[in-house]
């Protein structure tokens, strides 16, 4: 049985996996789940959102400014950096 699931060897050139704990914050730190409000929070769209909560790859500048934005908002929010 084939498994759609990406494994770290089948991951596209370019892409890479935000780390699992980072999309649980984003899970925490949304203040809801609309394209608009996705963008506005995270800079992303609902679309991204999708692969991210189902831990698909996403291009590596997209990951690292996701990650990079999660932390500035929870430390700024007051929530627990990881």
């Amino acid at each position: 049985v084939m498994s759609d699931i990406l494994d770290h060897r089948q991951i596209p050139v370019g892409q890479t996996f935000i780390d699992p704990l980072v999309v649980e914050q984003m899970k925490r730190l949304a203040t809801a789940k609309t394209d608009e409000a996705l963008n506005d929070r995270f800079g992303i769209s609902y679309n991204t959102w999708r692969k991210l909560i189902a831990g698909r790859p996403v291009g590596r500048s997209l990951a690292e400014r996701v990650t990079d934005r999660v932390r500035h908002i929870a430390q700024i929010e007051g929530h627990q950096v990881r």
